[in-house]
């Protein structure tokens, strides 16, 4: 048998890239489980959170309407993940979605009254978690991702 001789540190737990992934892990987890009784992901609440964020700031082109360009933007997700999880969102009937009438093949997303108030109730969920796993002194360092 052959052993590796291909890493630079002495355990995972040394790999800053590693304990990142716990971390996140153990987070996405935490986030899952409080959400589960209000029909949510970690990632689709992300995406309910997005539109919410969006239509406060007016950011969007209307007050009303987010484009789904800016939802795959502002993820950062895969175009076919978003479009996945606003279907689930739109059956769930925290959405609508149209087409975005300047762009026929794009569409735009509304929120629903039923999804302003599962994001309502979702968020305060999700700050706990983020206060209880996320600010724990060395639980995890922000990388900056664009460089």
């Amino acid at each position: 048998m052959v052993k590796p001789d291909i890493f630079t540190h002495a355990s995972p737990m040394e790999s800053p890239g590693f304990r990142f992934w716990q971390t996140f892990i153990k987070w996405q987890r935490q986030i899952d489980i409080i959400l589960a009784p209000l029909d949510l992901t970690q990632p689709s609440f992300s995406i309910l959170a997005i539109i919410g964020w969006q239509l406060q700031q007016n950011i969007s082109i209307s007050n009303k309407y987010v484009r789904q360009k800016v939802i795959v933007d502002m993820s950062g997700m895969p175009k076919m993940q978003v479009s996945l999880i606003l279907q689930r969102l739109k059956k769930s009937k925290l959405i609508s979605i149209s087409p975005y009438p300047l762009d026929l093949r794009e569409q735009q997303v509304e929120l629903t009254q039923a999804g302003l108030i599962a994001l309502s109730k979702a968020i305060v969920l999700v700050e706990e978690v983020d206060k209880k796993i996320l600010s724990k002194k060395d639980s995890f360092k922000i990388f900056d991702l664009d460089s």
